[in-house]
């Protein structure tokens, strides 16, 4: 079967929000999408039944209109590669749409008996559902969520692919002429909603996975997709000292030894002069698997909201300064990555980052602080969002947000991240070691890396009609592989507002040219068989900001609270008594 090279989504009177996240949706995905209507664009439709190779997309309401038209409708029908149904409700009058359309094996929707229920991904068809085959998520909604009945006597074509409470909510069923792919809501999360947090973004999972599957089943490496899988597990706060708390660096990098993972920890540049000659030395042993990035200045309570251009310059400025201080006293290198304190960070914060040559910032949280106008959902379905200076935010997680928002950040192409701090140890290692096995068994062929490699092999791949290969980047300095054995013409994307901010692109230290189109800087070369290439693109501040003065005052309260907050990590909370007076306080 051939693979597509555009979705049609059809409606019958006006496209309805459904069509309208679809075809979003679809769109981000990398894939060209028409949303025809059948009573006024009937000429084009009939023009792509001719000439084209799509695959469809129908509403149960619109596909009992394109039935009536036996000829044309049933021909539509029968030409396409896959064929997405969403739709199927309780109904309000009878009809026989879903037994026609499954050849019998469908009789009825029905509804749940409670909204409870999570949404069951199978394992049975790992081709399909990939590292989500075997997850549970969420809750669904018997207001709009519905499931269907099998007949009795149906020789069970359907596979269902998402079940609620043991029975299909999205199914296929494989026939000849193609895939056809059955979806009982009308629920698709529109992709162009701005977010509010973090959970908003967890929630809008549910309506995107069953989509998604469709899409990426049926257009193959013609969407944006990964083709391998990085991650990296972050211990926020410890200083170059033995011990911080309940986290040990000799203990920590003995676990992520024996679980064959990776880690580092986010360094508060504050501590640059509180070295342990130990701690080093270790972290410098060529079995170290632990690095260095940077987390915040002083850690001062949102020291990255301030919209001041001239504060937040100089904040990043002392921080980058301690950084290198830190480093020629102990020789450990570091990573020019930010993970902003308590997740908090301004517009303004990101274009100092940028204009100071970070690589990027790790964040648990996708908003700004401030007036600022918040990221879309679509922003957030790649590895990183890049709506702000195009300067790249990757989120992280915590281990207890549970093994399925790993599965659904590997099968969207974004870095695993995660997020501790030393309490996360509070019983030993074992904890940490179990949660890394779980990953293992989910997504077997990630790679734990420092957190600037992870960073740095980052990409997204897709393949387009002419077999000409594109890669979306995220970073300013990217390695790109080439597994096959021949070479590969390939178009290079990375996300920027504009041309005059880029000095020079570079492919293996060679200078190469550029364009700028579409708010994008494109780079076209050849990627050698079995290797790999790096891309380094080159930026000039625009107009950078003068450092303001940063006072004494501002610098004694920092000191108190870094003294406290070490009070509290090293004495209250590893002692019963004081932390269950602290708890009951709290």
């Amino acid at each position: 079967m051939q693979t597509p090279s555009l979705l049609l989504i059809l409606f019958d009177r006006e496209a309805c929000s459904v069509e309208s996240s679809l075809a979003a949706l679809v769109e981000q995905q990398g894939i060209l999408c028409e949303t025809l209507s059948l009573r006024t664009e009937r000429q084009k439709i009939i023009h792509h039944l001719k000439t084209s190779i799509y695959s469809l997309a129908v509403s149960r309401a619109t596909l009992v209109v394109m039935m009536e038209d036996r000829d044309t409708g049933k021909r539509l029908f029968d030409k396409a590669t896959s064929v997405f149904v969403y739709g199927f409700q309780t109904p309000t009058i009878s009809d026989n749409t879903l037994e026609l359309v499954s050849e019998g094996e469908l009789q009825t929707v029905h509804e749940i008996d409670e909204n409870n229920h999570p949404f069951e991904i199978t394992r049975e068809e790992p081709l399909i559902t990939r590292q989500l085959g075997g997850i549970r998520l969420g809750s669904a909604d018997r207001s709009r969520d519905f499931v269907f009945q099998k007949k009795a006597s149906a020789a069970g074509f359907m596979q269902p692919l998402i079940s609620i409470a043991g029975s299909p909510h999205f199914g296929v069923i494989r026939r000849k002429e193609h895939d056809l792919y059955l979806l009982a809501t009308s629920a698709i999360a529109d992709v162009l909603q701005p977010l509010v947090n973090e959970d908003h973004l967890c929630h809008q999972y549910t309506r995107l996975i069953a989509p998604l599957l469709f899409i990426r089943a049926s257009f193959g490496e013609r969407c944006w997709h990964a083709r391998r899988f990085h991650a990296n597990f972050i211990v926020d706060d410890p200083p170059l000292k033995k011990r911080y708390g309940f986290f040990s660096y000799s203990e920590f990098n003995k676990a992520l030894r024996e679980s064959s993972s990776a880690g580092t920890v986010a360094f508060i540049p504050w501590n640059w002069k509180r070295i342990h000659p130990g701690t080093t030395a270790l972290l410098r042993e060529q079995g170290a698997v632990l690095n260095i990035c940077i987390h915040g200045c002083d850690h001062t309570r949102g020291e990255f909201g301030s919209e001041d251009r001239g504060w937040m310059q100089a904040i990043v400025k002392r921080a980058e300064e301690r950084m290198n201080g830190m480093q020629q006293r102990s020789g450990l290198d570091y990573d020019k990555v930010m993970v902003f304190p308590q997740g908090i960070f301004s517009i303004t914060s990101l274009a100092c980052l940028k204009d100071n040559s970070f690589l990027a910032a790790v964040n648990t949280t996708p908003v700004p602080t401030g007036h600022a106008e918040p990221p879309l959902l679509r922003d957030a379905l790649d590895p990183a969002i890049v709506k702000y200076h195009c300067f790249p935010i990757f989120l992280r997680q915590y281990s207890r947000d549970g093994i399925a928002r790993c599965a659904i950040d590997a099968f969207l192409g974004k870095p695993l991240l995660f997020g501790e701090h030393h309490d996360y140890f509070r019983k030993g290692y074992d904890v940490f070691k179990r949660f890394i096995a779980r990953i293992g068994s989910q997504i077997p062929d990630i790679t734990w890396e420092n957190l600037r490699r992870v960073l740095e092999h980052t990409c997204l791949f897709r393949v387009d009609s002419t077999g000409l290969t594109h890669v979306k980047i995220f970073v300013d300095s990217t390695y790109i592989e080439n597994s096959s054995n021949e070479t590969l013409p390939v178009l290079v994307h990375k996300r920027e507002e504009s041309a005059a901010t880029v000095s020079g692109v570079f492919v293996n230290g060679n200078s190469v040219p550029y364009e700028h189109a579409g708010g994008y800087i494109l780079v076209r070369f050849e990627l050698a068989p079995r290797c790999e290439t790096f891309l380094r693109i080159i930026h000039t501040p625009l107009s950078p900001a003068v450092p303001s003065r940063i006072s004494p005052w501002f610098d004694l309260r920092a000191a108190t609270r870094r003294r406290l907050c070490e009070v509290r990590d090293n004495h209250i909370h590893t002692n019963k008594i004081l932390n269950y007076f602290l708890q009951r306080g709290a």
